[in-house]
């Protein structure tokens, strides 16, 4: 059943705007054009780092460096003002009702250790926060003074007196999480964290696996460092702060509020050999959080004090951590170590696109399946397919929000794929289906895993043709394009005509259940007429091995083929044709019965006054793909929405209609869709209960209803 809805309004700015326009673009292009001539430098990654770097130069960077770091106690203790720290007005109180307030202007050190003993002789929250609070003042004055032992102390006492009040047993009864103390004690231990985290960054201290200690009021206490979920320890090369940077690549910024300190890791190429390994881009970085502890696994240490432990946790494995059998969330920051990472010129520009669509022989290094995280047989994959002139960068829009939603990213795991989008789509499509196939081997030998049975393909402009033809019965319907004898009659080697059928013959991979296609021109666009036709014969070069097989067939066969302007159909712009004969035939095969189909159209509105008045001179579309050239029988759901071609996939409203698909797709499948939102705060007892969360979406784009019955198990879908 089909459901269309028309958006109104202006539609979404593209990601950002200020990255290459397209002037910029067409200069990169004529740079690029420039180096295929004789007698200019050809195209290398040398070059190809060179050009981002000067991109980036006048596009803009994914993110920049504050001048401060982020504290959320800035303003409540006047961390910057000229005077210097100073205590909250309920820390104030508390000096005051114990007669401090004098002893703590005249030395505030004399204050620290008598308000120490009145802490340890009958430990309340109120003192308790007052101590932290002013351990912490005094830690950042120490620090400015250069005096770091005696900062680490300082910030140590009161990571240990927060870390105390928020899980001690024997406050369990006073601790009020209405209060706002409980919110700036959650501060106080985030911040001394990180200040700790600094420091032993500072020394070289902060190593994975390594062990340090700290020291709080002469106490020694021993801390070990250690990575904890799904990366390894040889993985990390390097930590950053997520707070020292402000986030401009993305349009949205997802933080989660809790405990720990939001760190960027960035993975070291090559450090270990998982079955992953060949599927990480050099340079990837992923999110972390650096949560502070008692030692899980022993209580005390040979002095009989407790031992403590800085874990460093994925936030996207496990979103809280379980102390004393309460629940406390994580805080969290999932961008900005994906725009650390778009940060890179080659990743965050329009260059490697560029290089990619120009020839296709230097995409060759570049070609093939990319993962952002390490592969998990209980998630079911999500690959999404960019388009012409574009990269897998195209997508860190729409997986930014997705990963963000608990429900998707419990469920699904998302890998992108790079192809040269200078060739025709079906060449394209040829490489992806050896390459799937390549990763399910590799990283599921034995097929053990369900999840993988059950991947989804979501395609943008050229890259829903390479995905839909992942899953068609074409028999020889091609074929019969280009000949009307036998394959098997053709003078060539088992080779040539081995590639010659793997171009022309599909067969639906068993794998792909879902297809979810954003701006497809599955008739062609008259993008592609004469002008860019020609345009691309001079700029665009395919594979070398490839052109010089396919002339070589022709030559020794001259009187086989009936239609050799398919066979050496060299760009996709030439594919892309409306009257290229591929289109209709592809959409006439056979589909595989076990797939669904989704449409996502863009239609931008004409707001020129001839347009206001009725009267167009353009087809309606999204500027690129006219609506009836993506429209196609066939689908599960049609949705329309405000957009240009180049950011369609990056609009809300269909970054909300391929969640609304991934959640049916669960539960079809019969998977619990339900999501665990009640994480309690410390002074909670009570066990938390399974809720079933239903994001805002609008009423004409209606998420399905998933029933549960008695046993949690999904009972029939309701639109």
């Amino acid at each position: 059943m089909q459901h269309q809805a028309r958006r109104s309004g202006q539609a979404v700015r593209p990601t950002r705007p200020h990255r290459p326009t397209d002037v910029v673009r067409a200069l990169l292009v004529v740079a690029c054009a420039l180096s295929l001539f004789p007698g200019c430098v050809t195209l290398d990654q040398a070059l190809l780092r060179r050009t981002a770097f000067v991109a980036q130069l006048g596009a803009g960077s994914a993110l920049s460096v504050r001048k401060t770091p982020r504290n959320p106690l800035q303003n409540e203790l006047n961390l910057l003002g000229w005077q210097g720290p100073s205590p909250s007005e309920r820390t104030y109180q508390v000096l005051r009702r114990f007669g401090l307030e004098g002893v703590y202007h005249q030395d505030p050190q004399d204050a620290l250790g008598q308000l120490r003993t009145i802490v340890a002789s009958e430990p309340h929250l109120e003192p308790m926060y007052a101590l932290a609070e002013l351990s912490y003042i005094q830690g950042f004055k120490a620090k400015s003074a250069r005096s770091h032992d005696r900062a680490m102390s300082l910030f140590a006492e009161s990571l240990v007196t927060s870390y105390d009040y928020l899980f001690s047993p024997r406050l369990a009864g006073e601790r009020n999480a209405y209060d706002p103390q409980f919110r700036g004690i959650c501060d106080l231990y985030n911040v001394s964290l990180e200040e700790i985290l600094r420091l032993l960054r500072k020394n070289g201290s902060l190593e994975n696996g390594g062990s340090t200690s700290l020291v709080v009021d002469e106490r020694v206490l021993p801390i070990e460092v250690r990575l904890e979920g799904r990366w390894h320890d040889s993985e990390l090369e390097k930590l950053e702060f997520a707070s020292d940077y402000e986030v401009e690549g993305l349009e949205n910024k997802h933080h989660t509020y809790g405990l720990g300190v939001p760190l960027i890791a960035v993975r070291r190429d090559g450090a270990v050999p998982t079955i992953e390994d060949a599927f990480f881009p050099k340079g990837l970085s992923f999110p972390v959080t650096a949560f502070f502890r008692e030692a899980p696994d022993s209580a005390t240490n040979v002095a009989g004090a407790p031992r403590y432990v800085i874990q460093l946790l994925d936030p996207l494995d496990g979103p809280e951590v379980e102390i004393a059998d309460r629940r406390a969330p994580l805080e969290s920051d999932i961008s900005t170590p994906l725009a650390y990472f778009m940060n890179d010129p080659v990743v965050g520009t329009h260059v490697l696109a560029t290089f990619a669509l120009l020839d296709a022989d230097f995409a060759e290094d570049y070609v093939g399946l990319y993962m952002l995280e390490p592969y998990d047989p209980n998630k079911i994959p999500v690959v999404m397919v960019h388009g012409l002139w574009s990269s897998p960068t195209t997508w860190m829009e729409m997986f930014n929000d997705l990963r963000s939603m608990p429900e998707i990213r419990q469920n699904y795991q998302f890998w992108f794929y790079m192809y040269p989008s200078g060739q025709p789509f079906w060449k394209s499509a040829e490489q992806m289906r050896e390459d799937l196939a390549k990763v399910v081997h590799t990283l599921d030998p034995d097929r053990r895993s369900t999840q993988m049975e059950r991947m989804v393909l979501v395609g943008h402009s050229m890259g829903g043709l390479v995905s839909r033809l992942q899953t068609i019965d074409s028999g020889d319907r091609f074929w019969r394009l280009v000949s009307d004898k036998p394959l098997e009659q053709l003078a060539a080697d088992q080779g040539s005509k081995h590639e010659l059928q793997q171009v022309l013959y599909f067969e639906p991979n068993p794998f792909i259940q879902r297809v979810v296609s954003i701006g497809t021109p599955y008739h062609g666009s008259h993008f592609a007429n004469g002008t860019t036709q020609w345009l691309s014969h001079q700029l665009f070069a395919l594979s070398s091995q490839s052109t010089k097989e396919t002339r070589e067939l022709i030559e020794q066969n001259p009187n086989f083929f009936n239609n050799t302007d398919l066979l050496t159909i060299n760009t996709s712009v030439d594919s892309l044709s409306p009257e290229s004969p591929f289109l209709p035939v592809m959409l006439e095969a056979e589909t595989a019965p076990w797939v669904h189909y989704h449409n996502v159209i863009g239609v931008l509105e004409d707001t020129s006054l001839l347009g206001k008045m009725g009267v167009q001179f353009q087809p309606e579309g999204d500027g690129i793909v006219p609506l009836d050239s993506a429209r196609i029988p066939g689908v599960e759901s049609e949705l329309i929405v405000p957009a240009g071609h180049m950011v369609v996939h990056q609009h809300p409203l269909t970054i909300l209609e391929v969640r609304r698909i991934l959640l049916l797709h669960l539960a079809e499948g019969g998977r619990d869709v339900r999501i665990d939102r009640s994480i309690m705060p410390a002074s909670h007892e009570q066990s938390p209960a399974d809720v079933t969360v239903n994001h805002a979406i609008p009423a004409s784009n209606p998420l399905p209803v998933v029933r549960l019955d008695d046993n949690g198990v999904p009972l029939a879908s309701e639109p």
